[in-house]
């Protein structure tokens, strides 16, 4: 099953256990005797959906940019390259979407095709070969970031083979990342006024145990953290999922409140506010220093996060 994360917001901490179920590999195994025809992502950590949905999701990540390139990718996957020249077409599949998006209460629309550029939907995988590709161009600095956009593709037809039934319809979901985007790590504290004790917590020992930056909008981002190992135990921290919000022009943060997505485990807190600290994002260091409190409460919450690279 898919791991359930409770963000960092405050310093409430849970000890829990983990478990995992894996989806199951994209391309069949070599002593697999029938091939079928599919789409292929070729970087299995990008999957994102849980294991039990009828069609996959891969998420793909892209810099506001004029043109960023992508491949999409058709197979014949199994044991056998080719026999013949095959002729594969793809379409969009909005119905798919609209399953995936009632079936995990999400909010994608099918990316306009005013944003992106490709040659056609239709590819032939040759003869002795596996992979057929189509390359893709995005015009991420056309989307509005406070979307979330997705490609539903779906394997329509095959001049030859069996269409597969995992993944005959794949949806990709298209993220446009602004310049606070990215995987951080760092560490910070609450303060509690009404009992006058601070409760440290740690984001990250390293860059390998950290939080994801996530674009909410062209000058905006919520915190999603991982679990934090410390002491021999996992530890996950709930909170409220705090959209960071700055000004583009002073990279200053003018905002900190509780509408970032999350998962839902809010703790009933209203939105919080930044106070007199200097909240800032410093490009020179891509490091964020933070502080803010909840709103009609004593908590106060205090971050330095530095960045380790794109998420």
């Amino acid at each position: 099953m898919r791991k359930i994360k409770l963000s960092l917001a405050l310093g409430f901490a849970v000890v829990t256990g983990l478990t995992s179920c894996l989806k199951e590999d994209t391309i069949l195994s070599k002593d697999e005797s029938n091939n079928v025809i599919e789409i292929y992502n070729n970087v299995p950590g990008t999957i994102v959906s849980d294991v039990s949905s009828l069609y996959p999701l891969y998420s793909e990540a892209f810099d506001v940019v004029p043109s960023a390139p992508y491949i999409f990718r058709v197979s014949y996957s199994g044991a056998d390259v080719a026999p013949q020249d095959i002729t594969v077409t793809l379409d969009q599949d909005p119905a798919a979407l609209d399953y995936y998006n009632e079936e995990f209460d999400k909010h994608f629309e099918v990316l306009p095709a005013s944003k992106y550029t490709i040659p056609g939907w239709t590819v032939t995988i040759k003869k002795g070969q596996r992979i057929a590709e189509i390359p893709v161009e995005f015009k991420t600095d056309q989307f509005d970031l406070s979307k979330s956009y997705a490609i539903p593709l779906k394997i329509v037809s095959a001049s030859y083979g069996t269409i597969s039934k995992n993944y005959g319809t794949v949806i990709f979901e298209i993220i446009a990342k602004n310049k606070y985007d990215g995987a951080y790590k760092g560490n910070g504290y609450t303060f509690m006024g009404t009992s006058n004790t601070t409760a440290p917590f740690l984001w990250s020992i390293d860059c390998s145990w950290g939080l994801n930056l996530i674009t909410t909008g062209a000058n905006s981002v919520y915190m999603d953290a991982k679990p934090v190992y410390r002491g021999g135990s996992i530890i996950y921290f709930g909170g409220i999922f705090p959209n960071i919000v700055f000004d583009p022009a002073t990279d200053k943060v003018t905002a900190v409140n509780a509408s970032g997505p999350g998962n839902g485990y809010n703790y009933g807190f209203p939105a919080v506010q930044t106070p007199t600290y200097n909240s800032r994002y410093d490009a020179a260091t891509k490091t964020i220093y933070i502080s803010y409190n909840i709103i009609n409460t004593t908590w106060y919450a205090t971050d330095t996060l530095v960045y380790c690279g794109p998420r």
